[in-house]
């Protein structure tokens, strides 16, 4: 006869394989976890999204050369002021949009022009293509100072243009926009007074963009202007209330469209809700 032991270990033998066989996977399992790392998708390529969806437009190196004719032609970034942002000036008196400027624009696009809407695209896309616009808008300051320097026959430095351009690309300060009010008949009647003195020689008398001064209204670049007919609803900047201190406020760099900032708060309060009251008229 067999030995006890050897008996014991021969009935335990199945058993110790099949423990074998079942905890074998998972021991490799975590011992692939812990040395291969778990499989990341690569970031997205800012460049390849804007050539993708914007250079169309704006052309492949921002300058608003894109095989698409436009009139006027989209923005040459660092050349071009960006309009509809809510930022104060920084250092190197330029209005640089914030990231939520920017996002916001590329989730509605620019109502009453050519630009549309990119709110299909992913979040992560859209902030890479933020980021590569950033990178065209340095390239921009750097191509004005130099040829500004060619201009005045000035030295080329590099490595000072592309610190005043490091400086100029920098983002400002948020304007700080108050909770606006529901709009009443009251407020109505006093921003129909404020509009009479700050709006009416542009946008005339019923705000239909016909004032005394439209005739000799133009842009930096020299084009030229015409008001927003206000009784049309379409703002490009955004007709929420918010949207609209921020252009009251701020005006729209490069265009005759000045800043009011030196005007009482509750004016301008009233005035957009007398604004607001246009649309459909």
């Amino acid at each position: 006869m067999l030995p006890r032991r050897r008996v014991l270990l021969l009935m335990l033998a199945p058993v110790i394989l099949v423990c074998i066989a079942w905890g074998t996977p998972f021991v490799l399992r975590s011992m692939w976890s812990e040395t291969i790392p778990e499989a990341t998708s690569p970031p997205p390529d800012g460049a390849k999204i804007y050539a993708q969806n914007c250079a169309y437009c704006h052309g492949i190196n921002g300058d608003g050369r894109g095989t698409v004719i436009l009139n006027p032609p989209a923005r040459y970034f660092g050349r071009d002021k960006f309009k509809f942002g809510t930022t104060l000036a920084n250092s190197g008196r330029e209005n640089i949009p914030c990231d939520e400027d920017i996002l916001r624009l590329l989730h509605r696009g620019i109502p009453g022009s050519a630009m549309p809407d990119f709110d299909a695209l992913p979040a992560e896309a859209k902030a890479a293509a933020i980021e590569h616009v950033r990178t065209l808008t340095r390239q921009g300051l750097i191509a004005r100072q130099i040829e500004r320097a060619k201009k005045n026959d000035d030295d080329m430095e590099p490595e000072k243009f592309a610190r005043i351009a490091a400086m100029q690309s920098t983002v400002g300060p948020k304007l700080e926009i108050p909770k606006i009010p529901p709009a009443t008949p009251a407020a109505v009647a006093r921003g129909k007074i404020v509009y009479t003195k700050l709006c009416v020689s542009c946008h005339g008398p019923e705000g239909k963009g016909d004032g005394p001064q439209v005739k000799d209204l133009k842009n930096d670049d020299g084009t030229p202007n015409k008001p927003r007919d206000l009784t049309m609803g379409i703002f490009k900047g955004g007709g929420e209330p918010e949207r609209l201190y921020a252009r009251i406020m701020l005006g729209i760099p490069g265009t005759p469209m000045p800043a009011s900032n030196t005007q009482p708060q509750a004016e301008i309060l009233d005035l957009i809700a007398y604004v607001r009251s246009l649309a459909g008229k």
